[in-house]
């Protein structure tokens, strides 16, 4: 269900892309597409940090 998340890196980012062009009838341009996929990597690898932090920190506090 987390892969449907319509970020760029991820199928739903995909999903959403062919959507738009499939509106626009012409393919998007590939600097927009590579500029998006940057974006949606840093946003998931963001997500990511926040998660592994919340998680070290809540064992933490269990010990001390």
């Amino acid at each position: 269900v987390l892969n449907l998340v319509p970020l760029p890196i991820l199928d739903g980012g995909h999903l959403l892309f062919f959507a738009i062009e499939a509106v626009r009838r012409r393919p998007l341009d590939t600097r927009y597409r590579e500029i998006a996929q940057q974006v949606g990597l840093i946003l998931l690898l963001a997500l990511m940090v926040f998660a592994f932090y919340n998680d070290i920190a809540r064992v933490l506090q269990r010990w001390g």
